[in-house]
């Protein structure tokens, strides 16, 4: 796939905006949005495109897919998650 994979992540691990390598890919950028409260619900907000120009250090590739994933797996934990009025807007909107 062409360019960098951008993952946002709600962690107690690390600071909102912390940034880091994936563990199992070069390809892919994890941004913290910091930690999620249990039985709250949350709205979120990123700029893809100036968060990968920060990280990348070019501008973004076509954006070819965009997944929404909830894993707790290299902690060994569970989780529910709920995901609603999800939106993907252009510039300026």
């Amino acid at each position: 796939m062409p360019g960098v994979a951008l993952g946002y992540v709600l962690t107690s691990r690390e600071p909102v905006v912390a940034r880091w390598g994936n563990a199992y890919t070069a390809s892919t950028k994890m941004i913290s949005r910091g930690e999620l409260a249990p039985d709250v619900w949350r709205t979120e907000s990123v700029d893809v495109a100036r968060d990968y120009r920060a990280l990348v250090g070019t501008a973004p590739t076509p954006v070819v897919g965009l997944g929404l994933m909830t894993d707790t797996d290299d902690r060994g934990g569970h989780a529910t998650t709920w995901y609603a009025d999800f939106r993907v807007t252009g510039r300026g909107a």
